[in-house]
């Protein structure tokens, strides 16, 4: 139980920290767009946490190389942490996110370009575990934007001015609060 109340205490500390290290207000840039970054404090959070996960599955390949059940069972959950910090690292480091008047963009390694106007946004929905907001398009495809990214306040104001035009209408509750 205290084990329990240190960990989620933790864990709810770094989260703070994280979300503390961003900046809400960002410059506009051309044609008055904001680009939503990640702060440096969660990019080097990151780097750490996917050495640690690297670490600990090399760790268990080297420990149980010789044990084939252990080994598939410890490579089952660290290669999981591994993969979820992977998806965090290339969430910070190879997708790029740019709010305008005319729409979302979002440019990525794997994914290339894509831009979805406010006209089609079809919904916004939150995912308090994962901690990122999804907009979605009415082709079927979305976009996340993580309450970790700067620049969250500015967006919040194009998503305010913008909103109306879209079939979505609107947001979730929470959502103003996030971004600030």
């Amino acid at each position: 139980m205290l084990q329990e109340l240190l960990t989620h205490g933790l864990t709810s500390a770094v989260l703070r920290w994280l979300r503390g290290a961003r900046v809400a207000d960002a410059a506009l840039g051309p044609e008055a767009s904001v680009e939503l970054c990640f702060s440096p404090a969660y990019r080097v959070t990151v780097v750490i946490l996917g050495a640690v996960a690297t670490a600990l599955l090399a760790g268990t390949v080297v420990i149980f190389h010789d044990d084939p059940q252990a080994l598939v069972m410890t490579v089952a959950i660290f290669g999981a942490l591994w993969l979820a910090t992977f998806a965090a690292v290339y969430d910070a480091f190879g997708v790029r996110l740019t709010a305008a008047p005319r729409g979302v963009t979002t440019r990525s390694w794997f994914g290339g370009e894509r831009f979805l106007p406010w006209e089609r946004l079809s919904a916004v929905t939150y995912n308090s575990n994962m901690n990122w907001y999804r907009f979605r398009s009415d082709q079927g495809w979305s976009v996340r934007v993580s309450i970790f990214r700067s620049g969250l306040g500015t967006f919040a104001q194009l998503v305010r001015a913008n909103i109306q035009r879209s079939p979505a209408r609107s947001v979730p509750a929470r959502f103003f609060a996030d971004m600030a």
